[in-house]
């Protein structure tokens, strides 16, 4: 009995493990320059708040969209076209274009349906059933039915996917029976059934009041069951879709990619008849295709943004991501047990200035929700504004001793989060708190948190979410319960307004909870949000609806070209 108890108790832990791994591994990326996403579920609003047109060159508003033509695009694709594995910003721009999930969501965030003509759940809000839209096709004209859908989520999961295992998985994690199944304790998802084919039944082991909004992920849509069981590497370098565009020939990596408009497209169909996307290995290189006219449109590096504003003919547009930073202290050892701690050293950090540091790609962050999630609120934070004095006279308080005050910061050893550091040092240093940096291998830094907690006090946090939705930046970090709650905090009514929240079907109301539980948590200060990320896009006069998501990719299938 007792290794049993262990043995489940040791099986928690490496979900818990695999499951912070994925969220933090793909926000060390995004923090070392890379548009990179991860995948969250939460509540729904509107998506594309709060684009910016930074310069205009007449395409992105305008009259009603044409269609045809050929947009030639540069975008940073380094691995395979398989949506399992559809992190970087041109893999899942590539996934978005040749896949469609159950559902979509429109440019306001609706939840709409695609290859789902409707849904339902019981009252429990646990029970779900999608019902497949009649002569939905694949683009090779297969019929697609519920069972093709059930094999990709298995696939999807699976600890034997090669070349390995999907760091997506943990999209089906709230799917009953997929904790026994993703560590390989069972031959199938036990909550996914198909009763006939064109109907899906999904049981969750609790209750989840937008699960609707997280099947739009393209990472979930169907797959031919025979096709990727035949030639699993070949489907990699052709996959057949259902999505608004096709594949003209097999991917080559380092070669250009053109996309086909998709005429059994499932969902959106697309305006353009043709994208050319040209393959480069990161941003930097597709700035250069754009700047030597070799592209009309392409992603802006960090450190370009001045001088994209300058560039003749051409337009920008910025957009909040949702990807933050926050520092996190760890409730479990001192001095950060005691709140005081916590509000001390978050008075003491000038936020402003470190937005400064990155020249207009992060700003402020608002809260712990972004502004490219909906819902996002500027929430009340007692701690966010900086008070360099108060934080003395409040660490005069708990310190009174003349020894100095130290305390360690670990952070991953990326550009971006030391020069976080090198600011933190300084406004810490001012208030009488000498912090010593510790620089971790990204690789090696969920271990870190994970496995040395008794020696770590501060932390800096990268967080991103797609869909953008508020449970993704509140549920999972701050529930006692989370799977990647970090910091230690718990707070009871914090965990009632969580779980009332996503057991409530109205989402006003699931909105608003969601809102009373930010505002509690930041009152408490287990973390300081630090930073939000923008994105910036490039392009040349007559594109229209080419914009950037709040996950930072190209919407390609509502994109246009002037006549």
């Amino acid at each position: 009995m007792a290794g049993g108890r262990r043995e489940r108790s040791e099986r928690r832990a490496q979900s818990r493990t695999r499951t912070v791994a994925v969220v933090l591994a793909i926000a060390l990326i995004v923090a070392a320059g890379g548009a990179v996403v991860a995948f969250r579920p939460g509540p729904i609003g509107r998506l594309l708040h709060h684009v910016t047109t930074i310069a205009s060159a007449g395409g992105l508003a305008g009259t009603q969209p044409h269609r045809g033509g050929t947009l030639t695009i540069a975008l940073p694709v380094t691995g395979s076209l398989d949506p399992a594995f559809a992190v970087q910003i041109g893999e899942r721009t590539l996934a978005a274009s040749l896949f469609s999930g159950l559902t979509r969501l429109d440019q306001n965030g609706t939840v709409q349906p695609a290859v789902a003509a409707s849904w339902s759940s019981d009252p429990t809000l646990r029970h779900w059933r999608f019902q497949l839209r009649p002569g939905a096709r694949f683009s090779n004209g297969a019929p697609i039915q519920a069972a093709d859908v059930k094999f990709a989520w298995e696939r999807l999961a699976s600890p034997k996917l090669q070349p390995r295992p999907s760091p997506l998985a943990y999209l089906l994690a709230t799917v009953e029976g997929y904790q026994a199944f993703s560590s390989g304790h069972a031959r199938g998802i036990s909550g996914i059934a198909t009763p006939d084919a064109a109907t899906l039944q999904v049981d969750l082991s609790q209750p989840f009041a937008d699960f609707p909004a997280l099947v739009a992920s393209p990472s979930l849509a169907p797959l031919p069951q025979t096709v990727v069981a035949k030639d699993p590497a070949g489907f990699a370098s052709a996959p057949v879709g259902e999505g608004p565009f096709q594949l003209s020939h097999p991917y080559r990596k380092g070669q250009p990619i053109d996309l086909l408009r998709n005429p059994a497209a499932v969902g959106l169909t697309a305006y353009l008849d043709r994208v050319r996307v040209v393959t480069v290995p990161d941003e930097q290189t597709a700035w250069l295709d754009f700047q030597n006219n070799r592209v009309q449109a392409a992603p802006v590096p960090t450190d370009q943004l001045t001088a994209a504003k300058t560039v003749e003919g051409s337009g920008l547009v910025q957009a909040p991501t949702a990807t933050t930073w926050s520092l996190a202290f760890n409730l479990r050892v001192k001095p950060f047990t005691d709140p005081r701690w916590r509000r001390a050293v978050a008075l003491a950090i000038n936020r402003q200035r470190l937005a400064a540091a990155f020249a207009g790609a992060r700003t402020v962050a608002p809260g712990i929700v972004p502004d490219g999630a909906p819902g996002a609120t500027h929430a009340a934070c007692p701690a966010c504004t900086s008070n360099p004095a108060q934080a003395r006279s409040l660490l005069a308080q708990l310190h009174p001793a003349a020894t100095p005050v130290t305390v360690t910061l670990t952070i991953p050893a990326t550009g971006p989060d030391e020069r976080i550091a090198k600011l933190l040092v300084a406004d810490l240093q001012a208030v009488g708190i000498t912090l010593k940096v510790n620089p971790v291998d990204p690789a090696a830094y969920l271990f870190v948190l994970t496995s040395k907690q008794p020696s770590i006090q501060l932390f800096t946090l990268g967080w991103t979410g797609d869909p953008p939705l508020m449970d993704t930046f509140l549920f999972d970090q701050f529930s006692t319960h989370g799977a990647s709650n970090l910091t230690g905090f718990t707070n009871p009514p914090t965990d009632a307004l969580l779980t009332q929240a996503r057991s409530t079907p109205d989402s006003a109301t699931r909105t608003r909870l969601y809102q009373q539980a930010e505002t509690a948590i930041l009152a408490q200060t287990p973390t300081l949000p630090l930073l939000e990320s923008r994105a910036t896009l490039a392009f040349t006069h007559g594109i229209q609806g080419l914009t950037i998501t709040p996950t930072a990719t190209l919407p390609l299938a509502t994109t246009s070209l002037a006549t």
